[in-house]
């Protein structure tokens, strides 16, 4: 059967949130997270581009965060 074309982004932001929602999902703050970013820590993340190349956000994939919650969460 044919699959409708989806672009690619389109998926993409389906499944992935903001740094104030992925914090609220993983029970901290977004401060935290952005520091864990800094220091390569915490759940994985991408960063999006516009369209002459600079950073424009951060996006958590839902299903690394829940990976992460699962198997990557440190102790308290």
């Amino acid at each position: 059967s044919l699959m409708p074309y989806i672009a690619p982004w389109e998926g993409l932001m389906a499944r992935t949130v903001d740094t104030v929602t992925a914090a609220q999902i993983i029970g901290v703050k977004p401060q935290t997270l952005r520091l864990w970013r800094i220091k390569g820590k915490g759940p994985v993340f991408r960063r999006l581009r516009d369209k002459i190349g600079r950073y424009h956000r951060v996006v958590y994939d839902l299903s690394d965060l829940m990976e992460w919650l699962e198997y990557g969460k440190p102790a308290l």
